[in-house]
């Protein structure tokens, strides 16, 4: 009810699997880092004129797990291809990538070492039991100098479909009982995409003990009232007004809170895309 009407972008921002342990350790404080070095990324590299010189909108989705419930932190963000300027007009984005990935990666990954620098250093997180402090900062300092997995896919028509997948993602959890194949002699056996190797996915099977996949499952609820769903930009919840100046410009009729119904998704539920399937390089931009 509240999507501007408008093409979108999906990004995703993962985290390297060497900051995994932090992340375990302190999943409230990492994830609120995680979510404001990814906005503000976006925030500021779209302001610039070269890119579009507005703020869009931007809806953001948490998600932690792999197809074998490995831990695998990382955020998906659904960005209008457009927003609005400072004069009130509504201005489009000027790359069909809507930002160029390198410049991207380098501003998130600066921005989110610089943070999770700042907690280490006033020894505001747990650390993992086997590192220390320095330890930790030198390993935030290899990392500055590695390259991180930031995706920007194709433009979308509608984001609809991108935020269908979201939801049903975060609905269904770490693992859809559809996967779950067997429970027997104290071992759990359940499916998931093989991708290694670079070759198109392909169904295998997992087996593990019952301890060891509780194990690896519960490590994705989340703490109590995080929000695994942020908004920002035109879709902040402090942001109506501007949402609706926006709306204006795209012959939207206004957002209200208090009256917003479910909107009619029968036409883009069959266009939901694919997310299960790799993100090749096909399907980003380069």
């Amino acid at each position: 009810a509240k999507m501007l009407d408008t093409p979108a972008h999906h990004v995703v921002f993962t985290v390297p699997q060497e900051l995994v342990p932090l992340w375990r350790m302190n999943k409230r404080q990492f994830t609120k880092e995680l979510f404001s070095a990814a906005k503000e990324s976006l925030i500021t590299l779209l302001a610039d004129p070269q890119f579009m010189g507005a703020t869009p909108g931007l809806l953001g989705a948490l998600h932690t797990w792999s197809q074998t419930l490995a831990a695998h932190p990382h955020v998906h963000f659904i960005v209008t291809s457009g927003g609005l300027a400072k004069d009130g007009s509504w201005k489009t984005a000027k790359k069909n990538c809507l930002l160029p990935p390198r410049v991207l990666m380098h501003m998130f990954r600066g921005k989110l070492l610089a943070k999770l620098r700042a907690l280490v250093e006033q020894s505001a997180c747990t650390l993992p039991s086997e590192t220390t402090q320095a330890r930790c900062l030198s390993l935030l300092n290899r990392l500055g100098r590695a390259t991180w997995n930031v995706k920007l896919l194709e433009r979308y028509d509608h984001a609809a479909g991108v935020a269908i997948y979201l939801a049903k993602y975060l609905r269904g959890g770490p693992i859809g009982n559809h996967r779950l194949l067997s429970v027997r002699g104290g071992q759990v056996t359940f499916r998931y995409l093989d991708r290694r190797d670079g070759k198109a996915p392909r169904q295998a099977k997992r087996k593990l003990p019952v301890n060891k996949f509780l194990q690896l499952w519960s490590q994705h609820v989340p703490p109590a009232g995080m929000h695994t769903v942020r908004a920002y930009g035109l879709y902040a919840s402090g942001s109506t007004a501007r949402l609706n100046q926006a709306r204006l410009k795209l012959s939207q009729s206004p957002y209200c809170p208090e009256q917003a119904l479910a909107p009619d998704v029968s036409q883009v539920e069959s266009k939901s895309p694919d997310f299960d399937s790799p993100l090749n390089a096909s399907a980003a931009c380069p």
